[in-house]
């Protein structure tokens, strides 16, 4: 006896009318069964390649403020091609984190987890770690520089399977909304007090790409000393609370071959931190051309009154964060004007590096005509499919 979630027929095996129908879908199959009886099919389905949507704190905010109708209509257009099982719109750990900036925290979070129907990208962190030691492994066994892109780097579980008929919502850790967001405007206020000194500097973009990687570099080297200096001083909660940069070092560390002396360990993670290798992590190199962009505008005249900087950059370091971690892995990534601006630019135009289509408020025309033609590029085989699998939807 099955629990059916949606009855189609008569049992074939026993013959109980109306009692048999599809118990849940496990990819790649349509998993069919009796309410009353143990007789059970199943159906394969056909393989897909979804197209991976990254959407920025400020669409899905619109979207759940919805007082702008481009938003609603660009989020009927997702929500449909979804449920076609044609394109996935994961959430992050860093929709979570600048979630927690809002008031209305738990709806907006409940929002956020529905339109991307379950689906998410690995945390930040693990993220980071997974990038800086797949490249320190590349340069150990001395292979070419160029990173090598893999969906298993973002996602635990393959983002094209059929999705189920269920799934399952774990809340995260909170953090202290208040702390956050003094954090958060502090950290724009440092940023735009920079900016008089960028005006001043005469170094080319490039350098300052350079700088940004070696202050990469430095940073987590830092975080790592603090923590060993906790540890031997007795301070084993920084097994707890030590920087997440920390523990990136102590992974690298553990990756560093055993026939390395213990006193030359750290001199390897030095050489690296200093190669083409580590130059190369799309993480890195992308908020390094981020920032040095962000020098360059400053330099050429924008950004000249300091409070509307602010108010423009607000979410900068968190959309930093977003396209560096997550974009390259996306078919398309929605931002907001500011950081659209940069992402379009030569130095890093993410579209021919990274194959990623970036839209923006200006261009949400365009967005809607993308989605357009991916509903229009829908097989018969794909459309056949989802009848099968999801009778409930009108195809």
């Amino acid at each position: 006896m099955a629990l059916v979630s949606f009855f189609e027929s008569d049992c074939p095996s026993c013959g109980a009318e109306q009692k048999f129908g599809i118990i849940d879908i496990r990819h790649p199959y349509i998993l069919k069964g009796c309410a009353t009886c143990r007789y059970k099919e199943r159906e394969r389905l056909p393989l897909l390649r979804k197209k991976i949507v990254y959407l920025d704190q400020f669409f899905l905010s619109h979207v759940f403020r919805g007082n702008d109708e481009r938003f609603l209509i660009a989020a009927d257009k997702l929500t449909k091609l979804a449920q076609y099982q044609l394109i996935v719109t994961p959430y992050s750990t860093l929709h979570e984190d600048e979630t927690d900036l809002w008031e209305w925290r738990d709806e907006l979070l409940d929002f956020i987890k529905n339109t991307s129907r379950g689906h998410e990208f690995v945390a930040e962190y693990e993220l980071e770690n997974t990038q800086i030691l797949k490249a320190f492994s590349s340069w150990l066994e001395d292979s070419d520089s160029g990173y090598l892109l893999e969906e298993s780097d973002v996602f635990n579980e393959d983002i094209h399977e059929w999705e189920g008929y269920f799934r399952i919502n774990i809340d995260r850790f909170r953090t202290d909304r208040e702390k956050a967001r003094s954090l958060k405007s502090e950290s724009v206020s440092s940023l735009v007090d920079l900016f008089d000194l960028w005006r001043e500097s005469q170094s080319t973009f490039e350098e300052a790409v350079a700088i940004e990687l070696a202050d990469a570099a430095k940073g987590y080297l830092e975080a790592y000393f603090s923590y060993a200096s906790r540890m031997s001083q007795g301070d084993f909660t920084a097994l707890l609370n030590a920087p997440v940069a920390s523990i990136v070092v102590q992974s690298l560390l553990q990756s560093v071959p055993a026939e390395v002396p213990t006193d030359q360990r750290l001199q390897t993670i030095l050489r690296f931190f200093s190669s083409e290798h580590f130059r190369s992590i799309p993480n890195e190199v992308i908020s390094a051309k981020i920032f040095g962009l962000l020098r360059k505008m400053v330099k050429m005249g924008a950004y000249t009154n300091r409070k509307k900087a602010i108010t423009r950059l607000s979410g900068f370091f968190y959309d930093v964060r977003h396209v560096s971690k997550y974009a390259p892995y996306c078919d398309a990534f929605f931002a907001d004007r500011a950081m659209a601006e940069l992402l379009e630019a030569p130095e890093l135009d993410l579209q021919k590096n990274y194959g990623v289509r970036i839209f923006t408020i200006d261009s949400i025309d365009k967005f809607h005509e993308w989605l357009d033609e991916i509903e229009k590029g829908m097989s018969s085989e794909h459309r056949a499919a989802l009848k099968r699998a999801y009778p409930y939807l009108a195809v």
